[in-house]
């Protein structure tokens, strides 16, 4: 019996599922995804048995009829019995409910939204969710489909089993990421720089990423930072390739990003900086105590439509000391 898993989330939200998945027992050649296309190079990598299907759509209109269609003719070929739906917009939710109707799937859970909770009264409460980290809310679906385990077989992020051999750890590398998906969590470009000098002047090595969405910070990097021990790659390398370099690195040092919880789900000790959101709700989810957090910004978001008008004056107000010297006390414990 096959277990279909549609996500229209984010890479870091889809990590935070990741780890929920981690504390059940489940195949890989069981699970289905339809997911967007940016998120394929990781679904290949760490579920090479799983099948795969792709939304080549952003939003839903009927002008995407033939690939609903498409879909729609793919999942019936597979012995689908339940489905995820990850997303928390109600058209988006409501859509993929329609589809999965189509194919005859009734077993459905998905992420509970307000204007959705009538549909899918098994769900928590609203209330009660809201103070549940990601991570939590995903287990709160998959506890319906699968059993609970503490000794997961499949462990996915261990670095022997999908990745080859461990590269050798450079205890003089920092990686730092310096964008996010919203004006709102990114700390300027400018502190990381001061932020990278002071490493640099104890003897560390520093490593720039991000995706191409960050490219606009390169310039203003390669412009003030001219150091053979600096290396930016920022828009040039893949997810799984930047994932590389963070296992070899000492620290990472980012905004609420899908990097940061890259690096706390192989276990890499990470500096988290957080203006408005809620790092309880979605710090590194073995960290929360590593996050450098302005309070001023309150209640913080913690669920329901982003407050996409709020500037980043919230995350700027933290300082680089704060940053430097919480790099300081996790480099002085020697953890990687």
């Amino acid at each position: 019996m096959k277990t279909l898993i549609i996500s229209h989330m984010g890479i870091g939200d889809n990590l935070m599922f990741f780890r929920s998945l981690m504390n059940y027992k489940w195949k890989e050649e069981d699970l289905v995804w339809v997911i967007k296309p940016e998120f394929r190079d990781i679904i290949q990598f760490y579920f090479p048995n799983s099948k795969i299907i792709i939304f080549e759509f952003s939003n839903f209109k009927m002008a995407h009829l033939f690939s609903i269609r498409k879909i729609i003719s793919e999942l019936r070929n597979e012995k689908i019995k339940k489905a995820i739906i990850l997303d928390y917009k109600t058209k988006p939710v409501l859509f993929f409910l329609c589809m999965l109707f189509c194919v005859g799937i009734k077993n459905i859970k998905y992420t509970p939204s307000e204007a959705l909770r009538l549909l899918n009264k098994n769900l928590p409460d609203i209330k009660q969710y809201e103070k549940k980290h990601e991570v939590e809310r995903y287990r709160d679906l998959l506890k319906y489909f699968f059993a609970a385990t503490s000794n997961n077989e499949v462990n996915l992020f261990s670095v022997v089993q999908r990745g080859g051999k461990l590269t050798d750890v450079n205890d003089q590398i920092i990686i730092i990421a310096p964008g996010s998906a919203r004006m709102a969590k990114r700390w300027s470009i400018n502190k990381f720089i001061e932020l990278a000098k002071r490493l640099i002047a104890l003897g560390y090595e520093i490593v720039f990423v991000g995706g191409k969405n960050d490219n606009y910070l390169v310039q203003t990097i390669n412009h003030n930072l001219r150091d053979d021990r600096i290396k930016n790659f920022i828009g040039e390398l893949s997810f799984i390739e930047t994932g590389e370099w963070v296992k070899r690195s000492k620290l990472v040092v980012s905004n609420d990003s899908a990097l940061m919880h890259y690096a706390d789900l192989i276990g890499k000790s990470v500096v988290a900086i957080f203006g408005i959101t809620d790092p309880q709700r979605c710090g590194p989810y073995t960290q929360i105590h590593n996050c450098v957090v302005n309070n001023s910004y309150y209640p913080k978001y913690s669920y329901g439509p982003f407050p996409d008008n709020v500037s980043d004056k919230f995350i700027n107000e933290i300082t680089v000391d704060a940053i430097f010297y919480k790099c300081l006390k996790i480099l002085s414990n020697g953890k990687n």
